[in-house]
Formats: C-alpha cells, sequence, structure tokens
C-alpha cells in the first residue's frame, strides 16, 4: 500500500511540474501564430502601398479605412479584400481577429490582432505600425498602438 501511496505522489509532482509548462508552450505556440500573421500582413501591405501608394484600399486610396478578418467597415471591405494574398488558414482554426487601420490618408496603417475567447486567447492583443513598432499584451485591457507611437504603451512588451 505504501508503494502504491507513494508512485500517485511522485505521478502528482509530476503533473503539477508538467501542467503549467505545457500551457505555458501552447501559450507561446498561440502568440507565435499571432505574430506570424501580422508579419504576413505587414509584407503584403507593403506590397500594396508600392502598388498604389497608399496603405488604403485601392478604389478609395484617399480614405482611411478599417479592415477586419471577422465584419466589413461601411465600405464593405475585408482583410482579405484589401490584401488578396493573404490567408490564415480555415475560418473554423483561427484563433485572432485581425483588423488594419489605415491613417493620414492611406500614409500610415496599424495592424492588431485580438483574441478570440472560444479559441482560450481572449487575454492576448497585439499591435503593430508602420514604424515597425511590435507589441503585445496579456491581459486587459486591449492593446491599442497609434499610428505615430515609437514605443509599446505602459503594460505591453515589445516582441
Amino acid at each position: 500500500m505504501i508503494e502504491l501511496m507513494m508512485a500517485i505522489a511522485i505521478i502528482g509532482i509530476l503533473a503539477a511540474i508538467a501542467i503549467p509548462n505545457y500551457n505555458a508552450y501552447v501559450l507561446r505556440a498561440k502568440r507565435t501564430e499571432a505574430q506570424s500573421n501580422l508579419l504576413q500582413l505587414q509584407t503584403l501591405l507593403e506590397q500594396h502601398y508600392q502598388d498604389f501608394r497608399s496603405y488604403a484600399h485601392s478604389n478609395a486610396p484617399a480614405a482611411d479605412i478599417v479592415v477586419s478578418t471577422t465584419a466589413a467597415d461601411i465600405s464593405a471591405i475585408t482583410v482579405s479584400t484589401l490584401l488578396p494574398g493573404w490567408n490564415p488558414g480555415p475560418a473554423a482554426n483561427q484563433r485572432f481577429t485581425y483588423n488594419i487601420t489605415t491613417s493620414n490618408n492611406g500614409q500610415n496603417f496599424v495592424l492588431s490582432a485580438a483574441g478570440l475567447a472560444a479559441k482560450g486567447t481572449n487575454t492576448l492583443s497585439f499591435a503593430m505600425n508602420d514604424a515597425n513598432v511590435r507589441c503585445w499584451r496579456d491581459g486587459s485591457p486591449a492593446l491599442i498602438l497609434g499610428a505615430a507611437a515609437t514605443t509599446c504603451p505602459a503594460g505591453s512588451s515589445a516582441w
């Protein structure tokens, strides 16, 4: 009986060490997914800028826009409409909502990724701008980065 109790105690100790490490590993993987998708969006936006001299939509280059992967703005422009080469994978597997916000008549942008509660990423938020300032936050409130920002806001970290 003592051997059984010792075995259970050892398994409990190993589980107490392994489970938090596994959860941290999963969180890092989810962070990497958002960062990778934001970098891909940045590359596609820079290509769009080279073609149209604006980060905004080519049909209305002087108009500032806000586009999202989940909801279109009043012009019905989505991220995939603005940047047809971008594909973050099947919608059912997406853990983040990605947004593009342009300002200064399409000359500046802010990319953001907000975690989805249904996917266990609701506390994560990421942002980057055209000055290549890259920030992330795990917790509330969601991260807000301005187009003219040169550093990450208080309570967030650079990545």
